[in-house]
């Protein structure tokens, strides 16, 4: 009588619902919002009340870096999700956080800096939405992510995130009196598209980002679109700062290349033409000239040989190389009547 070993039904229903996390994981929405848990600083303060903070303090470039001697201070105050006057607007879901047990405004006129980090994992498109009283900034891993002017409105404080696994996020807030605080939301996007008005490859929410034009693709009008110059790491605010251009990577850049499409690999001289290259201009299928025809298939073919022995001189082609070029000139119809 043959012997069958009893099945582990609960080893299989754990292998089960191993497979049921793991699937259902693939397609979990990540929140992250303010609350609690946020790490917080003790606040820097300004020497003196900026009345013109709106525009001098609160644009893309001005936040307070993450090098300046903040001071560890525990977590955060929450205060909950409808206890500002602007929370209503944006009808987010997160709670609304300060570095201090109120709401009231600290500093000369009310001024000061504070900041919240919190550490965030992730893997692909991130919605993030950001509100502070006055203006804000997110980092992510020490980029701009994120910004809040002091002229905000409700439809442009969301921003596209890319997470790529384990990240640490830094909200810095600066508050021009009244009231204190902010709150922010990272969320799995789930469907949002960003509009690009000008076509340049950079969303409108990235041009705030860049400081570039949504409504202009080249803002420094230096032929290359803002898109491409963010791509490149070139500065599209100014138009003596722009990629280099070479199309075909031979190494030689677009403006001096003189043959486009140089194949992959292929030596060539300081006009970006390789051997074949030259030869084929040498050489031409049509005729010697302009408007002048080959005698011969043969002439066609000697002319070939002649050219391939001048490049190979050059180095720009191996003996092997030219053996080929001669020998796809010799079985092509070039001079045949």
């Amino acid at each position: 009588m043959p012997f069958f070993k009893p099945i582990n039904l609960a080893f299989l229903l754990t292998c089960f619902l191993s497979l049921a996390i793991t699937t259902t994981s693939a397609n979990e929405v990540v929140v992250y919002t303010s609350d609690n848990t946020v790490r917080t600083y003790s606040p820097i303060f300004p020497s003196y009340a900026d009345s013109n903070w709106p525009s001098s303090v609160c644009n893309v470039n001005s936040s307070l870096g993450l090098d300046a001697g903040w001071i560890d201070n525990g977590f955060a105050y929450q205060f909950g999700t409808n206890v500002h006057p602007w929370q209503p607007s944006v009808q987010l879901e997160a709670q609304w956080i300060n570095a201090w047990s109120n709401l009231s405004s600290q500093g000369p006129g009310g001024h000061n800096w504070t900041r919240y980090t919190l550490d965030v994992n992730g893997v692909g498109d991130f919605d993030l939405t950001l509100l502070a009283d006055n203006c804000s900034w997110i980092y992510l891993d020490g980029t701009l992510v994120g910004f809040q002017s002091a002229h905000w409105s409700a439809n442009n404080l969301t921003y596209p995130v890319q997470l790529s696994g384990s990240h640490s996020m830094d909200f810095i807030i600066f508050d021009g009196g009244g009231l204190a605080g902010g709150m922010f939301r990272l969320e799995t996007n789930t469907g949002r598209t960003y509009s690009d008005d000008d076509g340049d490859g950079l969303s409108n929410q990235e041009e705030i980002l860049t400081g570039t034009s949504p409504t202009n693709p080249d803002t420094d009008a230096d032929g290359v679109s803002d898109g491409e110059e963010v791509a490149s790491g070139t500065d599209p605010l100014d138009d003596m700062s722009f990629p280099t251009l070479d199309s075909d990577q031979d190494g030689i850049e677009d403006a001096y290349d003189y043959c486009a499409d140089t194949e992959a690999g292929a030596y060539v001289n300081e006009q970006g033409c390789s051997g074949a290259q030259i030869i084929a201009q040498m050489c031409q299928c049509a005729g010697p000239s302009d408007n002048k025809a080959w005698k011969s298939h043969g002439q066609y073919v000697s002319c070939v040989a002649r050219a391939r022995n001048a490049v190979f001189k050059t180095g720009l082609i191996t003996e092997e190389e030219g053996e080929i070029i001669v020998e796809t000139a010799a079985e092509s119809s070039c001079g045949k009547k």
